[in-house]
C-alpha cells in the first residue's frame, strides 16, 4: 500500500502503477482513494439448513438420545434432504450432537 502511494506521488498512472505491482487498476484506485488498511465488509449471518430443527435435536438429547443415527431419523431426513445432501445433513445431526454433549460436560 504505501509502495502504491509513493508511486503516485511520483507522477506514475494508475495504470503504470498496476503493472508495476501486478494488481488490477480497480485495487490500486481503492488504495488511492482510502490509504488506510482495508476494513471487512459486515456481512448478514446465513443461518443453517438445522436451525429449524434445533429444538427437536435439543428436546432428543436431553431425552438422553446421542446418537446421530437416531437422531437423523426419517423425519429429518425427509425434511431436510431436499435441500441438502443427505451425508450433509447427517454431519450438521452429528456435530449438534457432539457440541451439545461437549457442553454438558464443561
Amino acid at each position: 500500500m504505501r509502495r502504491i502511494i509513493e508511486l503516485k506521488a511520483a507522477g506514475q498512472t494508475v495504470s503504470g502503477i498496476a503493472r508495476q505491482l501486478d494488481l488490477s487498476r480497480n485495487t490500486v484506485k481503492k488504495y488511492l482513494r482510502d490509504p488506510g488498511l482495508p476494513q471487512p465488509k459486515s456481512r448478514r449471518k446465513k443461518g443453517s439448513k438445522l436451525d429449524s430443527h434445533i429444538p427437536y435435536l435439543t428436546g432428543r438429547i436431553e431425552q438422553g438420545v446421542l446418537s446421530a443415527v437416531v437422531l437423523f431419523n426419517r423425519r429429518m431426513a425427509s425434511r431436510i434432504a431436499s435441500s441438502l445432501s443427505w451425508h450433509c445433513c447427517f454431519l450438521d445431526a452429528t456435530m449438534f450432537a457432539v457440541e451439545r454433549l461437549y457442553s454438558s460436560w464443561s
